[in-house]
């Protein structure tokens, strides 16, 4: 019974991680097309906070990051995934998937610039990933949530 337990908490656990393991594959084989496209994306939010002086640095800064930041996001989601999937740390490892999840949400899918179908597009991936940040959030408070672990 406590087998066949674990089991079923394990592929739980790594149907909810499926997602990072498959956006850190795609950030280290498409790492040259991810840089130009989150340059990009950091791009438009400058031109978008040109009225806010403070904030329209902030970003320019990050635009010269791209590659330490998607190096950093890279390692974090690993790390992040493999402490839930296996549950040791797995609030260490969930606070990592949410140090993630967090920044990109709100950078990658601003819907509220949108009109249109892009702004019902970008609004349900907004709420996904809201859902998954509600979700980490709750394992980073109780991870037995998700199986028994190792403290």
């Amino acid at each position: 019974m406590n087998r066949s337990k674990n089991t079923f908490y394990f592929i739980i656990r790594l149907c909810l991680l499926l997602f990072f393991f498959v956006s850190a594959a795609h950030t280290f084989f498409a790492w040259d097309e991810l840089t130009t496209g989150v340059t990009s994306l950091l791009c438009h939010w400058f031109a978008y906070l040109q009225e806010w002086a403070s904030l329209s640095k902030i970003v320019e800064y990050f635009i010269n990051q791209v590659p330490a930041l998607l190096a950093i996001g890279l390692f974090l989601q690993i790390i992040g995934a493999l402490s839930v999937l296996f549950m040791v740390a797995p609030r260490f490892g969930a606070t990592c998937l949410l140090l993630v999840l967090i920044p990109t949400t709100f950078v990658y899918h601003p819907f509220w610039f949108q009109i249109g179908e892009a702004y019902y597009s970008e609004l349900i991936t907004f709420l996904k990933n809201l859902s998954l940040i509600a979700l980490y959030i709750l394992v980073a408070c109780r991870p037995y949530v998700l199986g028994q672990y190792k403290k």
